[in-house]
C-alpha cells in the first residue's frame, strides 16, 4: 500500500494543578469558531481519566464544513517524526515530542470530503522518543491540543482536549505486579512485543503476556498489552506458529471482552484482514459491513479494504 504523509500537528500542554476527581465521561472538545469555518476538528477519548502508564489513545475526527471539497491527510503508523510535532509543557517547562514506534493503528490514505463530509483518525500517545520518556510521566490534568493541516495554504484546524491521569488500581497493579514491575510495564509499551520478548524464549513470554492481558480484563493496561501482541504477531518477528491462529484469537478475545474500547477499530480492521488474507471472502464482508456500520468516519479505513493490496 502506498504510504501518504500524515500532516497532523498537535501540541500537548501538561497543567500543573491538583489531582482532582477522576473524571468517568468520555472527553470531547471542538475547536473555537474563530479557528477556521470551513472545517471543524473534534478531538475525543472514550474516557476522561486514564491511570498512570496507561497510552492515551484519542480520535481526531475532522468535518468539512465549507462548500467546497477538500482534500486531507490525517495520519498513519509508525515514528514519523517530521511529520507529527507534539510539544509537552509541564510547569513551564517544554520539550518537543516525537512519537516512536508504539500501537500500528490502520495506515491512513488521502480523501476527498465533501461538504458535511467527517472523518475520523485514532492516534495514540505514550512515549516520547525526542527525550526518552513518557508523554504523560506524572498524576494530573494534561490539554492536549492538536492542528490539522487540511490543505496547502489554508488556515489549520484545531482543536483541544483534557484528561487526567490518576492512581492505578488494585486489578492494575494485580497486573503490573505480574509482569514483575512498572518498569516492565513502561519497557513493554514503549518497545512494543517482539523486542520485549527477545532474548527470552519468545513463545513462553508470548503466553505470558497473553494470559497477563485476558487473566486481568478489568485492569486499564490489559487492551494495550492484547492489541501490542497481536500486532507483533502480525509480523514474522516473533518464533510463534502458528502465528496467524494465535493473532486471530486474540483479537476475537479482545472484541469480545473489550467491544467499545478505543482500540476496537483497530482490531476490527485486523479481523478485515485476516479474513481476507484467508481467502474468507464471506467473513470479510460481513466484517467490512459491521466495521463500516459501527464506525462510518473512518473513510480512510473503510476505503483501505478494497484498495489494499496483500
Amino acid at each position: 500500500m502506498r504510504i501518504p504523509k500524515p500532516i497532523l500537528t498537535a501540541v500537548i500542554v501538561a497543567l500543573a494543578s491538583p489531582l482532582g476527581a477522576a473524571f468517568s465521561t468520555p472527553a470531547h472538545s471542538e475547536i473555537q469558531p474563530e479557528s477556521n469555518p470551513k472545517v471543524v476538528l473534534t478531538l475525543s477519548t472514550t474516557k476522561q481519566s486514564f491511570v498512570l502508564n496507561e497510552p492515551i489513545v484519542m480520535t481526531v475526527e475532522l468535518q468539512n464544513t465549507g462548500n467546497e471539497p477538500i482534500r486531507t491527510l490525517l495520519l498513519e503508523t509508525g515514528p514519523m517524526p517530521e511529520d507529527i510535532k507534539l510539544t509537552i509543557e509541564k510547569e513551564g517547562v517544554r520539550e518537543e515530542y516525537h512519537d516512536g514506534l508504539f500501537i500500528d493503528l490502520v495506515v491512513m490514505d488521502p480523501l476527498e470530503l465533501q461538504p458535511g463530509q467527517r472523518v475520523a483518525v485514532d492516534r495514540s500517545l505514550f512515549y516520547n522518543g525526542r527525550v526518552g520518556k513518557q508523554a504523560f510521566p506524572s498524576l494530573g490534568r494534561y490539554r492536549i491540543e492538536a492542528r490539522v493541516y487540511y490543505q496547502t495554504q489554508q488556515p489549520p484546524a484545531t482543536g483541544a482536549i483534557e484528561v487526567m491521569v490518576v492512581e492505578p488500581g488494585e486489578k492494575d497493579l494485580a497486573l503490573r505486579d505480574r509482569l514483575g514491575s512498572e518498569g516492565e510495564l513502561v519497557r513493554l509499551f514503549t518497545v512494543g512485543v517482539t523486542r520485549y520478548c527477545r532474548g527470552s524464549e519468545e513463545a513462553r513470554c508470548v503466553q505470558e503476556l497473553k494470559d497477563a492481558a485476558f487473566h486481568q480484563p478489568e485492569s486499564s493496561y490489559a487492551p494495550t498489552i492484547a492489541w501490542l501482541l497481536a500486532s507483533a504477531l502480525n509480523w514474522k518477528g516473533l518464533s510463534v506458529e502458528p502465528r496467524e491462529n494465535l493473532r486471530e484469537q486474540v483479537l476475537n478475545d479482545f472484541i469480545e471482552r473489550w467491544p467499545d474500547h478505543a482500540l476496537a477499530p483497530g482490531v476490527l480492521a485486523s479481523l478485515v484482514q485476516i479474513a481476507t488474507r484467508s481467502g474468507n471472502s464471506e467473513k470479510a464482508d460481513r466484517l467490512k459491513r459491521e466495521f463500516a456500520s459501527k464506525y462510518p468516519n473512518r473513510r480512510s479505513v473503510i476505503s483501505s479494504f478494497t484498495d489494499t493490496k496483500e
